[in-house]
């Protein structure tokens, strides 16, 4: 049978392993502490209080990007979310990414109803309808709106 001895090294480490009881420090009375800050959103950005990475373009800001561009071009601004359009117009095709998926890894749906092609899961740009006659248009990033 084996026997060990114990060292102060054992000692050492087995008492660094035991919890150590805190101890308090006497309460200090440090006066009434005042913060200043600015409130989230302003400007082109709206305050979105759900539970979800939630990103609104609202008709104000839209009316200040280009008419030609298309509802998905309207995103470009906002974070998270890379478009790029293949001409000026925006309406022969809109490569867009967000959080490492390609555009045809992502679910797009206008009014809760999705417009994704059933085949290869494209979205073509000329039937997202005029932007001009948009409220506003969002982004979700992460899970579906379904959830």
């Amino acid at each position: 049978m084996k026997s060990f001895n114990r060292s102060g090294i054992y000692l050492a480490v087995m008492s660094a392993m035991l919890p150590g009881a805190a101890l308090a420090a006497d309460a200090t009375d440090v006066g009434t502490i005042s913060v200043k800050g600015q409130s989230l959103g302003g400007g082109m950005m709206v305050q979105d209080d759900s539970a979800k990475a939630r990103s609104t373009v609202t008709k104000e800001a839209m009316n200040k990007m280009p008419s030609a561009a298309n509802a998905i071009d309207k995103l470009k601004y906002t974070p998270g979310l890379n478009v790029n359009s293949n001409d000026a117009s925006g309406l022969s095709g809109v490569d867009y990414t967000m959080r490492g998926m390609n555009s045809d890894q992502i679910g797009l749906s206008m009014d809760g109803i999705p417009i994704n092609d059933s085949g290869n899961y494209a979205v073509y740009p000329n039937l997202l309808g005029d932007a001009e006659n948009l409220e506003e248009v969002f982004v979700t990033q992460g899970s579906s709106e379904a959830d």
